[in-house]
């Protein structure tokens, strides 16, 4: 099931393991960062070459974040080890003078679980006993939004299946946007420490 509202368009900032899951970013952003698609990509195309923390951090403030009212964190077997990654889910739930903080969704790319979720955000999602997504992250699997691999599985799918997965993850971007303005919704930046470097796998 997906948050039953009418989609909106919202700028998006997308986080993922640019070294790992680079295709799968470029993919997602390709299909669903087009004008007529789920979203308008506001995300860096790409890490930034310092190894100047405080730089790096104010870069995705102001140059990735600053437009951005949704975070998306590709979720794949790596991604919670790394800095960026941390770095740009804390950007993402601190507010700052002129920004509010995003919404968080995250989707888990193939062979991810829950387990592979990065920890600053699963100090922010939550389910109930019986299942039913209650945190301020919000989490999709990429088999339900996932674009088509080739032109001739597009051909198969048809119009209306193209239109449903933009669709769907539209309304998880809507989900996600509307906690944000929720204030009885608890946003979690403190538990996990700020990471200083990659972790080992």
């Amino acid at each position: 099931m997906y948050p039953r509202m009418m989609p909106h368009m919202h700028k998006v900032f997308v986080s993922y393991h640019h070294a790992r899951d680079q295709e799968y970013a470029d993919a997602f952003r390709d299909f669903y960062g087009a004008e007529d698609a789920a979203f308008l990509d506001r995300s860096l195309l790409e890490a930034v070459d310092s190894n100047n923390t405080e730089y790096i951090m104010s870069i995705i403030r102001t140059e990735g974040l600053k437009e951005s009212t949704a975070t998306i964190v590709l979720v794949g077997l790596e991604t919670r080890l790394r800095k960026y990654v941390d770095w740009e889910i804390y950007s993402s739930l601190r507010p700052g003078p002129r920004r509010t903080r995003n919404g968080l969704l995250g989707i888990l790319l193939p062979g991810a679980s829950k387990e592979h979720l990065p920890p600053r955000f699963l100090d922010n999602y939550r389910e109930s006993k019986d299942g039913k997504q209650i945190g301020y992250a919000k989490l999709i699997p990429w088999d339900r939004i996932s674009p088509p691999a080739t032109k001739f599985q597009a051909w198969w799918w048809g119009d209306e299946e193209i239109k449903r997965r933009k669709k769907t993850l539209s309304q998880w971007i809507h989900a996600a946007y509307l906690n944000r303005e929720n204030k009885a919704m608890e946003v979690d930046i403190t538990t996990t420490p700020r990471f200083a470097k990659n972790r080992p796998s």
